[in-house]
């Protein structure tokens, strides 16, 4: 990712402790496809729990995001994701959807839906969406921010969402839409999984 600062450490050192897990965290540099862009992805094991694995960004809080009007974003983010421990390409999910942002510098918040990332791993994928939530996976829920004066930086998790789930976030907005995710108990782990069925 070239120069490491003491704000990357400081996020890489955030996540880990909010995260856990077992062995040595991996740590790999990933470059967008016209070189022109890098992150960090960081991989804890056994994280939240055995069989599983951590995924987060250290970089994006480099990047200022802005509002439509051009206001900044009241704080910088960072990305996270929950695998299955042998999933494969969700390294590179996180790695391409923290492009994306960079790229667009648009705010993005809970319920921000980023299109088509999963396309390019999982050719034949019914999911292509990443859809940013509140993270929930790990410490019963809280994920805290961290204060890195003069920059506040928060976490957003990456979960794949299908094209029908898309527009009925659109539809019916992402609280209502988070709300059908927890009654139908839709298991965000599983990339063959139905869509949420809801009024459209």
């Amino acid at each position: 990712m070239g120069t490491v600062t003491e704000q990357h450490r400081a996020v890489a050192m955030h996540a880990i402790k909010i995260m856990g897990g077992e062995g040595r965290p991996k740590v790999q540099a990933f470059q967008d496809d016209h070189r022109q862009r890098s992150v960090d992805i960081l991989t804890t094991f056994s994280s939240p729990e055995v069989g599983l694995k951590s995924i987060g960004s250290i970089g994006l809080s480099d990047f200022p995001l802005h509002y439509p009007d051009g206001r900044e974003l009241e704080t910088r983010v960072e990305l996270c994701a929950c695998a299955e421990q042998d999933a494969l390409h969700w390294d590179n999910v996180v790695a391409s959807t923290a492009f994306a942002v960079m790229r667009n510098r648009a705010a993005v918040r809970p319920g921000s839906v980023i299109p088509d990332i999963l396309q390019d791993y999982f050719p034949s994928t019914r999911m292509p969406h990443v859809y940013l939530v509140p993270p929930f996976f790990w410490n019963d829920a809280r994920f805290p921010g961290l204060q890195f004066p003069p920059v506040a930086i928060n976490w957003l998790q990456c979960i794949a969402i299908h094209e029908s789930e898309r527009q009925l976030v659109e539809r019916i907005g992402s609280d209502a839409f988070d709300d059908l995710l927890q009654q139908q108990e839709m298991d965000v782990l599983d990339m063959h999984r139905a869509p949420v069925t809801g009024a459209l």
